[in-house]
């Protein structure tokens, strides 16, 4: 007997979960996010189109009620747990990181700094789009950061260098933005007509 999941039984998995999302209140999406949200997303490895299609209209139910309610937490650890898996298929990534973001600036602190050091590890390894999303919810914690500086200093060289690029970059950016702000503009240093006369 194959091995392989009917693509009718997972649609009609997919359907029971997008049912009982679409009934919920906001009070009780937030308990389902963190039951369906990671599987429903695995299922995007499904070899059968229908499966694919149906996870997309399960998420696209999940962004137009989690999109504009910020006070709807999604379940960041689990995701981030997915996404660092390396059994984690990229096309299920690419939907985790998404998510993530969405889910980091709802989060409270606590959590965020739990999970801080699982965002590094791995990330030189990482496509560009990841990493930017990765490295920008790393640097949003601040100071904050620092009791984390033991766990990431068991990351990989390469990681440890895909981050210093980073912040080296970043502070750059941010004296440049400081030397222009700072710079005086040719109207207020330029005498006037009449005080050169």
């Amino acid at each position: 007997m194959s091995s392989v999941p009917i693509e009718s039984e997972e649609i009609a998995l997919l359907d029971r979960v997008l049912t009982r999302l679409g009934l919920a209140e906001d009070a009780q999406l937030e308990k389902l996010l963190v039951q369906f949200l990671t599987p429903v997303m695995q299922k995007m490895e499904s070899p059968h189109a229908g499966t694919r299609k149906k996870v997309l209209e399960v998420l696209g139910h999940i962004n137009k009620r989690v999109k504009p309610t910020p006070s709807i937490h999604l379940p960041l650890s689990d995701l981030v747990e997915q996404f660092t898996d390396a059994s984690t298929p990229l096309i299920v990534k690419n939907f985790g990181i998404i998510y993530i973001e969405m889910g980091w600036p709802r989060a409270p602190l606590e959590e965020k700094l739990q999970i801080a050091s699982k965002l590094i590890p791995g990330i030189a390894m990482r496509p560009q789009q990841h990493q930017d999303a990765l490295l920008h919810m790393f640097v949003s914690l601040g100071e904050s950061i620092e009791s984390k500086r033991i766990e990431l200093q068991r990351g990989s060289q390469a990681d440890m260098n895909v981050l210093i690029s980073f912040l080296h970059d970043l502070l750059l950016t941010q004296h440049r933005i400081q030397m222009a702000s700072a710079t005086p503009s040719p109207s207020t240093t330029s005498p006037s007509p009449s005080s050169s006369a």
